[in-house]
């Protein structure tokens, strides 16, 4: 298995208990304990403790190792830890008090692990995890080892999004927010950023909520040096969790079997290899065509290939094809709810047999529709 290295540089404020102290404020929880206890015994070695990883760190030749919690439970000092910061975190957002500073911990994958158990073991929100970890959905990558934990809920945007459900945490941040906060200094000879003014971070567009306000914060995942804008207190909207647990669209039609997958394949009119679009759900003529999600008629008519067809616009991201209709049950403009009839299924157009040729459009590309439907997997 391929080992996952997580390392940190900084923005404004990202710390580990184990950064090197000149990376630490002055205002440091190390130097005014963040580690409270009644023990003076245990309270010790706590603090011996840190130190030495302090001094570890200092020799390591990666800067930002972020310290190991070894077990996910109170015996473990670090996730005791952990667990402080957390509810910290918690009361802060309850009182409107400030949050205490971020900070990242590590922990390696054990063979039992899954990310709901992660999740639950650590207190946090799906949404932290996923976010900060970079993963499409609840199954964790089988070439990773190791994840990332911060020390309070929140949500992490990259500013430069790659996957569907990145681009949806994106909307979060306009345009001018992403390119204004794009770091033409971070090279990979910049193991650390100095720390920037408080007041470059920035608040979400058109809101006032100040759980809306986002912090800047450069972390390294998987060797890859990125920035994120972090969203103290946060979780997924209903979309956003939704798009993560894969049940984001409800399938279209009951069909009998799936005739032809996403991706490349042999064109049944030309015999010559193609790039099909969408997925053919085979379903006797006339079965309801329902709305895979709730959202407004883009589009209805008739084509030479797809006969009558359906397009759904749900948000600016996403957009639905329904094609091969025998009727259409929709207008145009209409608004549409999830599961409502919009059509018949057909033999129209180019078409080998009565089946609903569906498609799902992030931002105008096509992705495998299977990747979204609950059950299709």
């Amino acid at each position: 298995m391929q080992r996952c290295s997580y390392t940190a540089t900084q923005d404004w404020p990202v710390h580990s208990p184990c950064s090197p102290p000149s990376l630490l404020p002055s205002d440091s929880p190390l130097e005014e304990g963040a580690l409270v206890v009644n023990d003076p015994g245990v309270d010790f070695f706590r603090r011996t403790l840190l130190v030495t990883c302090l001094v570890l760190v200092s020799l390591s030749p990666v800067y930002g190792e972020y310290p190991l919690i070894e077990e996910l439970n109170r015996s473990d000092l670090l996730f005791a830890q952990l667990q402080e910061d957390i509810q910290r975190s918690r009361q802060a957002s309850q009182r409107g008090s400030d949050r205490p500073p971020l900070f990242l911990f590590r922990y390696n994958l054990q063979p039992d692990d899954s990310f709901f158990r992660l999740s639950s073991r650590t207190t946090l929100p799906q949404s932290t995890l996923a976010t900060i970890n970079r993963l499409r959905s609840a199954d964790l990558p089988t070439d990773i080892d190791a994840i990332l934990i911060p020390n309070q809920p929140g949500v992490f945007v990259p500013l430069q999004p790659h996957t569907d459900l990145e681009y949806m945490l994106s909307a979060r941040l306009s345009p001018e927010d992403v390119e204004e906060q794009q770091n033409p200094f971070l090279t990979e000879n910049d193991p650390f950023l100095p720390p920037q003014d408080p007041d470059r971070n920035g608040v979400a567009e058109g809101s006032g909520d100040p759980r809306d306000h986002y912090q800047l914060v450069t972390i390294t995942v998987r060797n890859e040096s990125l920035r994120f804008a972090f969203f103290p207190g946060t979780d997924f909207s209903a979309d956003e969790r939704r798009a993560f647990l894969g049940v984001l669209f409800r399938s279209p039609v009951e069909f009998t079997r799936m005739s032809s997958a996403f991706g490349a394949r042999i064109h049944p009119f030309t015999n010559r290899p193609s790039y099909h679009t969408g997925v053919d759900l085979v379903a006797p003529e006339g079965t309801p065509v329902r709305a895979a999600r709730e959202g407004s008629v883009a589009a209805a008519g008739w084509d030479p290939v797809y006969g009558y067809y359906v397009i759904i616009e749900h948000d600016e991201i996403f957009t639905s094809f329904y094609g091969h209709l025998r009727s259409i049950h929709s207008e145009l403009n209409a608004n549409v709810t999830s599961g409502m009839i919009i059509g018949e299924v057909g033999n129209t157009g180019l078409s080998t047999g009565p089946h609903l040729h569906f498609e799902i459009r992030v931002r105008g590309t096509a992705r495998d529709p299977v990747q979204f439907l609950h059950g299709f997997r």
